[in-house]
């Protein structure tokens, strides 16, 4: 299974948000992966169907303007 950053802070959204417990959640997770049929590649595809929304952390939130803004500088130069 593959956890990239984003998704590891929808897990801990989840978690804050007491949409999941985490020991039941791995262990749901473990159990998708016994069998083929219900085994999955990403994570967010089984935490998508427990999370009302996905949260943004600040700390992306602030890394994406800073992109925006500098590309936006670079590209009207």
């Amino acid at each position: 299974m593959i956890v990239s950053i984003e998704e590891f802070e929808h897990l801990i959204g989840c978690i804050i948000e007491n949409e999941i417990s985490l020991v039941s959640f791995l262990r749901e997770v473990a159990a998708a992966h016994t069998d083929p049929k219900t085994s999955v590649m990403f994570i967010d595809q089984i935490l998508g169907l427990k999370a009302k929304k996905w949260a943004h952390p600040q700390l992306l939130e602030d890394a994406s303007r800073r992109a925006v803004n500098l590309l936006s500088k670079v590209l009207t130069s």
